[in-house]
């Protein structure tokens, strides 16, 4: 069960930090894509959905519920080139994006 929890999400607590869809298939995030409701977690109840919105840019829906830093990993085919929280663009690590505080709209785009 937790090897499959750990798709969706599990935690790093050394760093304080969940990481979100490390494990998820990009096949599963077309058309409606995936949601995760009321996880239980270290930090808080997680619920997020993440679905493809084009060939290039996957959107997580993050709500309220956790207390600690998140990191989002994309399913993308290519590599994440350009993302924004809320909006507003924030700088990329590798294949992650970092979000500070929840409720959070990312847009992971790839080319």
């Amino acid at each position: 069960m937790l090897a499959i929890r750990s798709l969706f999400a599990y935690e790093r607590e050394a760093d304080r930090e969940l990481v979100l869809a490390a494990g998820v298939a990009a096949d599963w995030i077309e058309g409606d894509g995936v949601a995760v409701r009321s996880m239980p977690t270290l930090y808080g109840a997680l619920s997020y959905s993440l679905r493809r919105i084009d060939s290039r840019t996957v959107r997580f829906d993050i709500a309220a519920g956790v207390d600690c830093r998140i990191i989002v990993k994309p399913p993308l085919a290519a590599p994440l080139r350009e993302a924004t929280v809320g909006g507003a663009p924030v700088a990329i690590d590798g294949d992650s994006v970092a979000v500070a505080s929840t409720p959070a709209e990312v847009l992971c785009i790839a080319y």
